[in-house]
């Protein structure tokens, strides 16, 4: 499955992206395989931070479940300046609690980060 891709990006995000976040939507981080988009504001003025795959992925179990069905591994609701530990370990539990909760992928179980 693609827990490894997924686990090998959270560990490669310099924790200083994971904080002080723009208000425009933008890609904050990315690899091969996967980037973290700041996908805009929500109504109550939480960044919309969200795991998707990229196009030119060449892992096959990311293509196959996630590629082209405008799914997002994982959502996170987050203030402009929290802990990044915070923010990286809410992405992790949004993409472990969809994984788990539901057979057919999804989005990510949506987290709140509000420090």
């Amino acid at each position: 499955m693609s827990h490894a891709a997924l686990d090998v990006f959270l560990d490669e995000i310099p924790l200083d992206s994971l904080t002080n976040f723009p208000e425009d939507t933008q890609t904050i981080w990315k690899n091969i395989d996967l980037r973290l988009d700041m996908q805009g504001m929500s109504n109550d003025g939480y960044h919309n931070l969200q795991i998707q795959v990229n196009s030119e992925t060449g892992n096959t179990s990311l293509r196959k479940d996630f590629l082209n069905k405008r799914y997002s591994l994982a959502v996170v609701l987050s203030v402009t300046s929290p802990d990044p530990k915070n923010v990286g370990r809410a992405l992790q539990e949004s993409f472990d609690e969809m994984v788990t909760t539901s057979k057919k992928f999804k989005n990510g179980v949506t987290k709140i980060v509000d420090e």
